[in-house]
């Protein structure tokens, strides 16, 4: 088949080639900085790479091996110390092996976006969506941290794509499948549980809209259903002190209070230090760059953009300077395209507006819980959904330059 044939029959030329361009280029970014960290050392293992969370969790890991599958005893989901655990019994015991997988996952990501994208928006939106999450550093930086939100971020794009992909499709298939990806990205992080809620009257409105008859309806909604409910009744088998339902309903007893008594301002700034923290502190962490903890509009603000650029600038860190600035320059092309995707009509012409419309609102209920933590990394599980609306952006951008040229 020529190429002319094959831009006619697909639309575009090699729609594999482009998904397999971004994983790779994704890949690439993500095990440079594994190279560069070098987790497989002893001593950077145990310094850099098992602190804090990522410690407890390497923790529940061992317990899982030990046979204790459904120990209490943390609010962590369990999720995510089983993968770990999994990751161990394949590679020989090797924990730093988890984030090898965690990079495959963030590269699949990539290539995910693209493959949402010209679902809705075309071949050009789509590959620079995917570029966006292949080249983010955030999203490079968390994919080599021992931490649940690759993991997460992987099954809820998944989760979401399988959930679009059944608003069309006839059956009970995609809307089984996505349940059970939501039901794994709950067990990996609790903030899972509140997103099947958002996919509920989606789905009822178009069946119904679809000519559906109520027997199909009930039943693709109970296929969607029964695996997540399913999850949450794993989770409270752990134990009487872990109870699924007692957390999920302190969490919106916090967010119901932070926003009862937090200021306007404060809630803005919880929102604008998830979508604009630089990550910088957590960066010469891992590869032991002596530094002063720089954290771009939290509590602690030392500065913002500037004086983080400046102290890299000053401390002579041209390896921190440089993620800086392309952390920097990741964020503007991101938000001046979704800026531009909402001017220029690009979410108007979306091939499937109600698809769309689901992804949307998921993206936007996920950065209204997330922002109660306020830290860069709850911002990678947002990211491949901004970089998506991005790609749309840029891409009407374009066609409205090129259209210019033309009529010059």
């Amino acid at each position: 088949m020529d190429r002319a044939a094959r831009v006619h029959r697909a639309g575009h030329v090699d729609p594999a080639r482009g998904v397999v361009r971004v994983v790779l280029v994704a890949l690439l970014a993500r095990l440079v900085l594994f190279a560069a960290i070098a987790p497989w050392k002893p001593d950077v293992l145990e310094t850099r790479i098992l602190r804090l969370d990522a410690r407890l969790y390497a923790e529940q890991s061992e317990e899982v091996l030990r046979g204790h599958l459904l120990s209490p005893g943390s609010m962590k989901a369990p999720g995510y110390p089983v993968f770990l655990a999994a990751v161990r019994v394949l590679a020989g015991g090797r924990v730093f092996a988890a984030l090898l997988v965690q990079c495959a996952a963030g590269a699949a990501l990539a290539g995910l976006v693209v493959v949402l994208g010209r679902r809705f928006f075309g071949e050009t939106a789509a590959l620079l969506g995917g570029y966006l999450v292949a080249l983010d550093p955030a999203s490079v930086l968390i994919a080599n941290c021992l931490l649940s939100d690759v993991p997460f971020a992987l099954l809820l794009a998944l989760g979401v794509w399988t959930m679009v992909r059944a608003f069309q499709a006839p059956g009970v298939r995609w809307a089984l499948a996505s349940g059970i990806l939501f039901a794994l990205a709950t067990l990996a992080r609790p903030v899972g549980v509140f997103l099947p809620f958002l996919a509920v009257p989606f789905l009822a409105v178009i069946d119904r809209r679809g000519g559906r008859t109520p027997g199909a309806q009930a039943a693709r909604l109970a296929a969607f259903l029964a695996p997540w409910i399913a999850g949450l009744l794993l989770w409270i088998a752990r134990g009487a002190n872990v109870d699924m339902f007692q957390d999920a309903a302190r969490l919106f007893d916090w967010y119901l209070i932070t926003l009862r008594h937090n200021t306007l301002v404060k809630q803005l700034a919880g929102v604008a230090a998830l979508l604009f923290e630089s990550g910088s502190s957590l960066f010469a962490e891992l590869l032991g760059i002596e530094s002063t903890k720089v954290v771009i509009l939290s509590d602690n603000v030392e500065g913002g953009w500037g004086g983080a650029l400046r102290r890299a600038f000053l401390e002579r860190s041209p390896v921190q300077l440089a993620f800086l600035v392309a952390s920097l320059a990741v964020l503007v092309v991101t938000y001046v395209g979704i800026v531009a995707a909402a001017t220029e009509g690009a979410l108007r012409r979306a091939q499937d507006r109600a698809g769309l419309a689901y992804v949307i609102v998921t993206a936007l209920a996920l950065l209204a819980v997330s922002s109660l933590w306020g830290t860069m990394r709850y911002r990678v599980p947002v990211m491949p959904f901004l970089a998506l609306v991005s790609g749309a952006g840029w891409a009407a951008l374009w066609a409205r330059l090129a259209e210019r040229r033309r009529a010059l």
